[in-house]
C-alpha cells in the first residue's frame, strides 16, 4: 500500500499536534501539581492577604493562561 504525499503530511501534522497538546497537558499538570503542593504544605492558604495570596499565585495563574492560549492555538 502507498501513502501519498498528501497523507503523509496529515499524518505528520497530526502527530506533531497530538505531541504539542500532550506537551501542554504536561505542563498544565505539574503546574497544577506544584499549587496543590503549595497548599497542602500551607505556602499558600485563603487567609493570606489579598496582596500576598496573589504574590505566591501570580506566576502560577499567568503560566496557566499561557498553556492554554497555546492549547486553544493547537486545536
Amino acid at each position: 500500500m502507498r501513502i501519498s504525499n498528501k497523507q503523509l503530511a496529515h499524518t505528520v501534522v497530526k502527530v506533531l499536534i497530538k505531541e504539542d497538546f500532550s506537551s501542554v497537558t504536561s505542563e498544565f499538570e505539574e503546574i497544577l501539581q506544584k499549587i496543590a503542593s503549595d497548599v497542602a504544605s500551607g505556602v499558600i492558604f485563603e487567609k493570606l492577604p489579598p496582596s500576598e495570596l496573589l504574590n505566591k499565585t501570580e506566576q502560577y495563574s499567568s503560566n496557566l493562561q499561557d498553556l492554554t492560549v497555546k492549547s486553544e492555538e493547537t486545536m
